[in-house]
């Protein structure tokens, strides 16, 4: 990618410090950055697949599912699960130490499944800038624009 001739300040997407874009794309302020945030991406990957084997496993037919598996079924967090469970909102039977089991239907009214949720969050990728004929300014569009804004400035000076 050409390098820009500008200077262009963004906020690096990883550890927040701002700095000076060297291309139109660049998102992080270093290549350490760059890295973190690749490793990131990629773990989060694994993490779903990991979510997706797991839910696709779990029998349509259990009434009772482990946190593990609402996690993995429904993509709520597990702390979330936990409170609900504690405020009373989602019914939950606790067969032993670490064996929460919680009632499948009642968590199917409540949330989403994970595939439909995943679904609901992809949105397309605005365009940056769109260089289409409809899109665009004419020469004379431009200076009648730049001149509005000579005449404005115009009327503010004289009294």
């Amino acid at each position: 990618m050409p390098a820009i001739r500008f200077e262009i300040k963004r906020k690096c997407k990883v550890c927040g410090e701002v700095f000076l874009a060297k291309t139109l794309d660049s998102r992080y302020c270093s290549p350490k950055c760059s890295k973190v945030a690749w490793k990131r991406k990629k773990d989060a990957k694994e993490k779903n697949e990991k979510r997706d084997r797991l839910a696709q496993h779990i029998p349509d037919i259990r009434e009772y599912v482990s946190v593990k598996e609402a996690v993995a079924m429904f993509g709520v967090e597990r702390t979330t699960l936990y409170r609900l469970i504690k405020n009373g909102t989602v019914p939950a039977i606790n067969v032993g130490k670490r064996l929460t089991r919680i009632k499948r239907s009642a968590l199917e009214t409540m949330f989403l499944t994970r595939k439909e949720s995943l679904a609901e969050r992809e949105k397309p990728v605005p365009r940056r800038y769109s260089m289409e004929p409809e899109d665009c300014y004419t020469i004379g569009e431009e200076s009648i624009i730049e001149h509005q804004g000579d005449r404005e400035a115009a009327q503010v000076r004289s009294p």
